[in-house]
């Protein structure tokens, strides 16, 4: 699961999750401290719209934007449940076609006669 350590000035100094691999970034008050160096994700402490906008892009937009059904050029929404079911239905089906074992991207477009 993807992590977002606190990091405050004057309250340590090192990063208890450097090394873990799902760190995704730091939200620290002291973002000059050189312990950060190297940290991709630097966002500040105090600033509790940058966190969650963060979070919104790059965690909950995925999980909506995964899937996307378009009728007669009017986009549908689908619920989670919907975007589940078709996903992981096209990606079954898909995954057993002779060159597409991993799929990642995948566009499917249905015209009537």
């Amino acid at each position: 699961k993807p992590k977002i350590e606190i990091f405050r000035k004057n309250h340590s100094d090192e990063l208890l999750c450097a090394d873990n691999p799902s760190l995704v970034a730091v939200a620290t008050n002291d973002k000059n401290n050189n312990t950060l160096e190297g940290i991709k994700n630097i966002l500040d402490l105090d600033n509790t719209k940058e966190i969650a906008d963060f979070i919104e892009k790059h965690y909950i937009q995925k999980s909506y934007g995964r899937v996307s059904l378009t009728v007669n050029g009017e986009k549908i929404k689908l619920n989670q449940f919907a975007r589940d079911i078709v996903e992981s239905t096209l990606k079954g089906v898909i995954s057993q076609l002779k060159g597409c074992e991993n799929p990642k991207d995948i566009d499917i477009k249905i015209k009537d006669k």
